[in-house]
Formats: C-alpha cells, sequence, structure tokens
C-alpha cells in the first residue's frame, strides 16, 4: 500500500468515496468514485484519470443524465449573519423556496414541524 503524501504516516487504500465537483454555479455529487484513502488521516486523493472524467460528466454538455437529484440547502454564512444581526431567524420552508423570517426574541416552540428547516447564525 502507498504512503500517505498528506500526513506522511498513514497507509492508502483503494475505497469508493462520494465527492462533490463544481462547474460554474452547478454542483454534482458523484457517488462511488474510486480513490486512495489513507487510514490514519482520511485524506482522499483520485488519479488524475478519474478527475478528468468527472469533470467531463459535470459539464451540462456532456448529455448524461444524473442517476438521482437531490434537494441541497445552502448555508451562506454572511447572509444568516446579516439577518442575525436584525434580531432575525431565516426560515426556510420545504412548501416553498421563498424564506420567511422570525423574531429572534420570540421563544421557540418546543417541537418544530418536520418538514420546516430551521437555519440558525451562532
Amino acid at each position: 500500500m502507498p504512503k500517505c503524501t498528506a500526513c506522511n504516516q498513514g497507509q492508502r487504500a483503494e475505497q469508493l468515496i462520494d465527492t462533490c465537483f463544481r462547474w460554474g454555479e452547478r454542483w454534482v455529487l458523484f457517488r462511488n468514485v474510486p480513490a486512495q484513502v489513507c487510514d490514519l488521516c482520511g485524506d482522499k486523493e483520485m488519479s488524475q484519470e478519474v478527475a478528468e472524467r468527472l469533470a467531463e460528466l459535470a459539464n451540462p454538455a456532456s448529455g448524461i443524465t444524473p442517476t438521482n437529484f437531490l434537494y441541497t440547502p445552502v448555508m451562506d454564512l454572511e447572509e444568516l449573519k446579516k439577518a442575525w444581526g436584525r434580531g432575525e431567524l431565516p426560515v426556510v420552508s420545504t412548501e416553498t423556496t421563498e424564506p420567511t423570517t422570525l423574531d429572534a426574541n420570540e421563544p421557540m416552540k418546543e417541537q418544530i414541524d418536520i418538514e420546516t428547516l430551521v437555519y440558525t447564525y451562532a
């Protein structure tokens, strides 16, 4: 097994990993990607050939249809910080893409509807 180039102590072994690739504003999640993973520090390294193939697949012009689609929440810490500074607690419902706000001084309900995602900036 090859030695880890990140920590210089662990050993790398072939594993299948999940990784994300960005193409402009588009993010693509790749699952079951072959990579070398360090047994000590967990660093992941894929071959140049695999990385180039992922770049080809991530390009919308490739015409490859994804095997699945996921809803991906976006956490912009600067936007959350601004909202919190205004005394607002951003809330995004799964039923709409438009954010609403709650008063940060208002006590939270003990139970939150499972269909509502609540993001706070701490």
